[in-house]
């Protein structure tokens, strides 16, 4: 970040927390009254927050102009092939239908998490069936 772009954003930053807590010094006599602000912010606080978000905007733009100009980072001194080691993934590919295979045999299906979710239990046909294994474990 260029000097520049800091003293922007400090700018901003700082007539944003000037207007927001001049905004809340106005609100507070007004809420302990009882009474309700229909006209809303003075002009002033307005062109404050207004002021401070193009300060903001500009630093930004600053910055992003600066930015051109660096590098890109710790992978802008490493070759191409060393590039595409690293860019390379370790995951192993699969077979969609052995996965599905391996869990139908364990008892899976790919609606399990759809079926078995809380929203769609119907709690009633539940307490029925734990009724009725009560009833098989007292006889």
């Amino acid at each position: 970040m260029s000097l520049t772009s800091k003293l922007l954003y400090f700018a901003g930053f700082f007539l944003f927390l000037n207007s927001t807590y001049s905004s809340y010094q106005l609100s507070l006599p007004i809420k302990l009254a009882g009474f309700s602000s229909g006209s809303g912010l003075p002009l002033d606080l307005q062109i404050e927050a207004i002021i401070a978000s193009l300060l903001v905007l500009t630093g930004a733009l600053v910055d992003i102009q600066a930015s051109k100009d660096r590098k890109l980072g710790p992978l802008s001194g490493l070759s191409k092939e060393a590039v595409k080691i690293l860019a390379s993934s370790p995951l192993k590919e699969i077979e969609m239908s052995e996965a599905t295979n391996e869990n139908e045999i364990e008892g899976f299906t790919g609606f399990d998490s759809l079926e078995n979710r809380l929203n769609y239990t119907n709690w009633n046909a539940k307490r029925a069936q734990f009724t009725e294994w009560l009833k098989e474990q007292n006889q």
